[in-house]
């Protein structure tokens, strides 16, 4: 908010940008308050202005505007310093139409929350929700099995909806959809007198004597919404109470399925050894319990992919594009050193019911020119015995670069329809552009040499000349 050399130098003069640029809630006040660059709220603003912002987003308080009002008087910012934010301002106002139509239109509410916007609701749940471990395939659910229910998250309306729902916080759900339905409700709809439900709350005989009488567990485990820096936590440990939960349901000897409600990832090193299903739910939103109830009981199978690097220890950043040195482990008597990378779970994991075979990667030739497309194509197989959507991700590595390369990047990626016994080809469209990357002097740089196409397991590797 005080950077000249961001909002000006590089934002509009290096890269362009027209627009306006707005700050953030009280931040022209916190330079005071919390970053210690202005002696008090007139200096604050001056730095403000004067390194590039157009408006204050303080609706309440009007000492922005009277300071800045003094400083123009003053002749510390000059009115055609004002009038081109000023500009800027009605530029955007005449680009949305509001000098036209300056109100609401209220006839636009009759498309909200229409039976086509839930629909897409419902789909974006089932699309998100991530299967990501599924052992002696006990999911789906079998429709002749008792299954028992809890968890803190499980009749929690918060925890599917996360944070700004419907209020900042997304913690008071008396505002929320009153036909909104938790996961113990949706799966109450689903399997009827086979779900037992029991709070985490309840006594540990009452919890552990019903969890017995099941065939399988459900434990609904992870965190309630939170928004901002309210949210910061120091830790990304589950709760010492969850932790116990599981720990007291695998005494029971059933089957456990762990379903983690969260917005970010909660260490869960010992509870994937004491689940035998693991799924990632992440904030699914008002359709997510029914989604999650569906995909629990087969009525379609999962095809979510992570898009994080799933830590095993709290003190790991690594991220899926890292670079070779964070892979090093070294020993230093005798020295010597491996690498390895061993998150919780890895960017792009994600199960489904059934099962898919990939042919080889197929491409015209090897040798590009820095102009050339590489059209990538592969082929799918459905071997399993239920038809299913599929992520196809395609990544890259280069082999050798001035700037340290990534183990790999992302390239591109597609989401396919397959029917059991069903092949599909899928192709990929890479312009060799794509592979630049910043160089050391900040700018984008496209090296000739070798790179690796990667799919599900396969590789071929291409040169650019």
């Amino acid at each position: 908010h005080a950077s000249k050399f961001l909002l000006t130098d590089v934002l509009r003069t290096e890269m362009g940008y027209k627009g306006i640029v707005i700050t953030d809630w009280q931040d022209v006040l916190k330079l005071t308050e919390r970053h210690l660059v202005a002696k008090n709220h007139k200096e604050a603003v001056y730095l403000s202005v004067t390194a590039g912002i157009d408006m204050c987003i303080v609706p309440f308080d009007f000492k922005f505007y009277d300071d800045l009002i003094a400083l123009v008087k003053e002749g510390r910012i000059s009115e055609a310093r004002i009038d081109e934010s000023v500009k800027r301002i009605i530029a955007l106002k005449k680009e949305l139409g509001l000098f036209e139509k300056p109100y609401i239109d209220k006839s636009l509410l009759a498309n909200f929350g229409t039976a086509k916007n839930k629909d897409v609701a419902l789909h974006a749940a089932r699309e998100a929700l991530t299967l990501l471990k599924n052992a002696n395939d006990i999911l789906p659910l079998k429709e002749s099995q008792k299954i028992f229910l809890t968890g803190p998250m499980a009749n929690s309306l918060t925890a599917l909806n996360g944070a700004w729902s419907y209020t900042w916080q997304g913690q008071d759900p008396q505002f929320f959809d009153k036909n909104d339905k938790t996961i113990m409700t949706a799966l109450h709809e689903k399997l009827g007198d086979k779900l037992l439900y029991v709070p985490s709350t309840e006594s540990t005989s009452k919890i552990t004597s019903t969890a017995s009488s099941a065939d399988v567990i459900l434990v609904c485990l992870g965190e309630e919404a939170y928004a901002e820096t309210p949210g910061n936590s120091p830790t990304i440990e589950l709760e010492q109470s969850q932790k116990e939960l599981i720990q007291l349901l695998s005494k029971t000897g059933k089957p456990i399925v762990l379903i983690l409600t969260e917005g970010r990832p909660r260490i869960i090193r010992e509870e994937e050894k004491l689940s035998d299903a693991i799924v990632m739910a992440y904030w699914p939103s008002s359709y997510g319990s029914i989604a999650l109830s569906e995909m629990l009981t087969g009525t379609y199978s999962p095809s979510g992919k992570l898009p994080i690097t799933y830590p095993r220890y709290a003190s790991e950043r690594i991220t899926y594009d890292h670079k070779k040195l964070s892979e090093a482990k070294e020993i230093a008597k005798p020295y010597s050193f491996t690498y390895s990378f061993e998150p919780q779970f890895e960017f792009g994991d994600g199960l489904s019911y059934t099962t898919f075979d990939y042919g080889e990667i197929e491409i015209k030739k090897d040798t590009f020119g820095i102009n050339d497309t590489i059209q990538i194509e592969i082929d799918v197989l459905n071997t399993g015995e239920m038809k299913s959507d599929l992520c196809i991700e395609l990544y890259t590595r280069d082999h050798f670069a001035s700037v340290t390369p990534s183990v790999k990047r992302l390239r591109d990626f597609t989401k396919v329809f397959i029917r059991e016994g069903d092949r599909t080809s899928v192709t990929f469209d890479l312009p060799v552009q794509r592979l630049s990357f910043i160089g050391q002097d900040q700018k984008w740089i496209l090296e000739k040499g070798d790179f690796d196409l990667m799919i599900a397991g396969r590789k071929r590797t291409i040169t650019i000349r």
